[in-house]
């Protein structure tokens, strides 16, 4: 859903009193407004607006979901990870298979590195690129 229009602060719009006021402030207000508007309309991006990291990892794991080598990517910052997104599961080896069940990633934060600790819902033994959005706190 898109926001409605909105119109831009002008003084003319008020009385006489309070035209110079309205001046003054309307260039900020107005500036101010317009950015946030459009950034509401379907321009507000992860990498440009959320503190976090977005990667793509190769990896295959064995029948418990552990990497089968060490699968570790670095955040572009060392804030603490709140939660790990995976958006996409593709099978390198085998195009056509998709995975099993729900593709959920654990890991260890050592500063800015995130360790892959295990995955779930992959097919095992067959190399997977995931792509991975980590949301981290301020």
């Amino acid at each position: 859903m898109l926001l409605p229009s909105w119109k831009n602060i002008i003084s003319t719009d008020y009385a006489k009193q309070f035209q110079s006021l309205v001046s003054q402030l309307s260039l900020s207000l107005n500036n101010g407004v317009s950015v946030l508007y459009t950034a509401l309309n379907n321009n507000l991006t992860f990498n440009d607006n959320f503190l976090g990291t977005q990667t793509d990892v190769t990896l295959s794991v064995n029948a418990a979901g552990v990497p089968t080598q060490t699968a570790a990517f670095q955040l572009d910052t060392t804030t603490t990870v709140n939660f790990v997104d995976v958006g996409l599961a593709t099978n390198v080896t085998s195009p056509g298979t998709y995975p099993t069940g729900g593709v959920f990633v654990s890991g260890t934060q050592a500063s800015n590195i995130f360790t892959i600790k295990s995955v779930t819902g992959l097919t095992p033994n067959q190399q997977w690129k995931l792509r991975i959005r980590v949301w981290q706190q301020n």
